[in-house]
């Protein structure tokens, strides 16, 4: 690893096994291959915050990564461990010992030892690789870049049906699509920089091309997953019992890690399940959380016989954009498609009855087709209200008949000043009047332009 010496017994596995770990910054980017490069740096700025450190005391039963979790992912904290007489953690907020030792007697610890300090830390912006939702997942051998806060998640997509082994909350958690151009055995190496961290992770699948977005996030049980609650590296690992006198180069040097056999663990695992035997062309989903929430920086190699690839991850119908304006000839109203899968038709519909919340149809308009490129529609309402405000949604319609409306609304005002029209051509680029149909393009006097059938 870049920031842990070589020379270090835990460490040789990498070196001799691996070159091909890099550092994330819990928010960043990647390159072709099996390795991941970050183009983004950490920035640590002149002012500082005070944040209080909890140094809490439990009985040794107690002293379970379950309690840990199941308390503070009711706070507000960061840099959580379990330590050798009970768990600590900080925060900005200021918790009584009344509020700390309610939320543990919660959970069956009858008693705590509480204790509280206050430290002055620098203030950082830290890049994020991966995707902060899953919707948003990184395929690992593309050059973009993600910006976001590492301290933070964006929805919390893990419930009963689909965390496996994980328990409780996202924490900074990172979701990436896994692409296999040729297949085999897949392994994976996560190694904390400080290495006290404590990561989980977990992987969903197999999926196609066309599936994998459709199930992000996923609807299933992970097939590996890792809870454990052991610091510093885990992963996907080939069972390794080693010999007493050591392994590698005239067994002279530690073991690399060993799994035990398992596809899941708990907080009592190894840190490491089996690799995964996967085959050409398939998708797998991929989540890194990093239970420690100390926003510092992990490597990540993969290995195995298995390659990694770039095969584009056909996502759901994504609407990215809605929006309209009131021209002479009526209220033009636009969109715009991230992706496309499956999409029959939009429905473009103006409200007629605010009070009953009717609404009639504007105008029907059919999908391009699949595609995961940008796309761009348009239609104008000739009969608005031209005498007050027209409210506007659009649903998208897949094949099967499942309807999906858009999350926000278009308002006209057609009391307003309109766009005055400049001329209309056809894709000849001849000049025709307003009123002739098929593929028209609309130039306004502001110089912008919309292309619309009729």
């Amino acid at each position: 690893m870049l920031l842990k010496s070589c020379l270090a017994s835990k460490q040789v596995f990498n070196c001799l096994a691996s070159a091909m770990t890099v550092l994330f910054l819990s928010n960043a980017s990647y390159v072709s291959g099996h390795t991941l490069t970050p183009i983004r740096s950490t920035a640590t700025s002149n002012t500082s915050i005070e944040v209080y450190t909890y140094s809490i005391g439990v009985e040794s039963i107690y002293r379970t990564k379950e309690v840990l979790a199941a308390v503070t992912d009711q706070l507000q904290v960061t840099h959580r461990y379990i330590t050798a007489t009970g768990f600590q953690f900080q925060s900005e907020i200021d918790y009584t010992e009344t509020t700390l030792t309610q939320l543990f007697i919660e959970q069956g610890v009858p008693a705590i030892h509480f204790s509280k300090t206050t430290i002055k830390v620098p203030v950082s912006s830290i890049e994020k690789v991966g995707g902060t939702n899953c919707e948003q997942a990184e395929i690992l051998c593309s050059n973009s870049s993600l910006s976001g806060n590492s301290a933070g998640f964006g929805t919390q997509e893990l419930n009963g049906t689909n965390q496996g082994c994980l328990i409780g909350n996202e924490h900074q958690s990172s979701w990436y699509y896994l692409n296999i151009q040729t297949g085999g055995s897949l392994t994976m190496m996560i190694d904390p920089v400080t290495n006290t961290d404590d990561y989980d992770f977990a992987i969903w699948g197999p999926f196609t091309a066309a599936t994998a977005g459709a199930n992000c996030p996923p609807v299933t049980s992970p097939v590996r997953c890792s809870f454990s609650a052991l610091d510093d590296r885990t992963g996907l690992q080939s069972m390794n019992l080693g010999t007493p006198t050591g392994c590698g180069f005239l067994g002279l040097f530690a073991c690399g890690p060993s799994a035990v056999g398992d596809v899941s663990e708990g907080s009592g695992g190894d840190s490491f399940v089996l690799p995964l035997n996967v085959l050409a062309n398939q998708i797998y989903i991929l989540l890194v959380d990093n239970f420690s929430t100390s926003s510092n920086p992990y490597g990540m190699s993969f290995g195995g016989t298995a390659v990694l690839g770039c095969t584009p991850v056909v996502l759901p119908v994504e609407i990215s954009s809605f929006s309209g304006f009131a021209s002479e000839i009526g209220n033009v109203l636009k969109w715009k498609t991230e992706s496309e899968k499956d999409n029959d038709y939009f429905l473009v519909e103006r409200l007629i009855n605010g009070t009953l919340n009717e609404w009639e149809v504007v105008e029907k308009v059919y999908s391009k087709g699949d595609t995961w490129t940008e796309k761009n529609y348009a239609i104008i309402d000739n009969d608005p209200k031209r005498d007050g405000l027209n409210y506007y949604r659009i649903s998208q319609v897949d094949q099967n008949g499942n309807v999906n409306q858009y999350k926000d609304l278009v308002s006209i005002n057609n009391t307003d000043e309109q766009m005055i029209i400049s001329k209309v051509v056809n894709l000849m680029g001849q000049e025709v009047d307003r009123s002739a149909t098929g593929i028209l393009l609309y130039l306004f006097e502001d110089g912008t332009s919309i292309k619309v059938f009729r």
